[in-house]
């Protein structure tokens, strides 16, 4: 088995986070990269497995972070240049058996150990018909659950592709190929695509995207289950669902709802809610909502004068 991640995103939408990896920003208290490792753990975890990462911009920062967190994966690096295809540029590594492409923008919650299983099919997409549309396309699913069509409309592809030989891949390959092309190229040859159901799909595109995934994966359970109890202990209040890394500090604060607090931060005299603190940041006396404070990055506001002063029982 092989899994090629594309790492290519679209610099511009992410506004001024551009001195780190996108996908190495934090929601829910991990990486991107590592929400989508961790969800794809059934494909790459045997150790005979080969992790493709192609990428064309902070390429070091992604390896080093691997090598760190997952030191006996398999990984693999590619940097493809500019405007060329991901594909193209990972084609030398392209083997003779089953494999899966995925675009790493993405963090997809599905049966991936069923993905792995896949027998007696060419090849296999995961769909959602939760979603009216998709950066990936659109596809048509006839009633035996087997795709039928690229289309303008139908089930929204989530950029997931297995297919059973690496020969299906290299076939036709070109400097320009993407991952609907090689769909479009199957069907065309009447190979029999199944559908396979997305539980959780959550676009990563944007600064916003990155916010509301932290909320959603924190509602679904990605939260600190000890944030309400250690509060009655400190000084400061929680609105769940929040994520506060066990060595981050509070003071007399209010955290919620929707907050992840990263590891070694330092938040104090704060409302903070549907915000993203990273490892190390530090905020004080500041009410936040919607904020994204990066690694070891420093905000603070002037204290609130707060002044009551009036006649007994007015």
């Amino acid at each position: 088995m092989q899994l090629f991640l594309s790492l290519i995103y679209d610099e511009a939408q992410m506004g001024p986070l551009v001195n780190q990896h996108k996908l190495l920003r934090t929601v829910a208290n991990y990486p991107v990269l590592g929400q989508v490792l961790e969800q794809m753990r059934p494909l790459w975890e045997p150790s005979n497995t080969e992790v493709i990462l192609v990428g064309n911009t902070h390429l070091d920062q992604i390896k080093a972070w691997v090598r760190q967190q997952y030191p006996k994966l398999n990984a693999h690096f590619v940097e493809a240049a500019e405007g060329q295809s991901w594909l193209w540029a990972a084609r030398d590594k392209i083997g003779d058996g089953p494999l899966v492409l995925a675009k790493a923008e993405s963090i997809v919650l599905a049966d991936f150990a069923e993905l792995a299983g896949l027998t007696g099919v060419e090849a296999a997409v995961l769909v959602s018909d939760k979603h009216e549309t998709s950066r990936w396309g659109m596809v048509q699913v006839d009633s035996d659950n087997h795709v039928t069509a690229l289309a303008e409309s139908g089930r929204a592809w989530a950029g997931i592709l297995w297919l059973a030989s690496g020969a299906r891949l290299r076939e036709g390959l070109s400097e320009t190929t993407q991952m609907g092309d090689v769909i479009g190229r199957l069907l065309g040859q009447k190979h029999p695509i199944v559908a396979g159901t997305v539980h959780h799909w959550l676009d990563v595109a944007t600064r916003e995207d990155l916010l509301r995934v932290n909320n959603r994966l924190l509602a679904i359970g990605y939260n600190s289950q000890d944030a309400l109890e250690r509060s009655y202990t400190e000084e400061f209040a929680v609105i769940p669902p929040v994520f506060i890394h066990e060595s981050a500090e509070i003071i007399a604060s209010v955290i919620g709802p929707y907050a992840s607090i990263g590891a070694g931060a330092v938040v104090e005299g704060c409302v903070v809610q549907n915000s993203i603190f990273e490892a190390g940041a530090q905020v004080r006396h500041a009410v936040l909502d919607g904020a994204y404070i990066g690694h070891k990055a420093e905000h603070t506001s002037k204290p609130l004068g707060l002044v009551v002063d009036g006649e007994s029982g007015k």
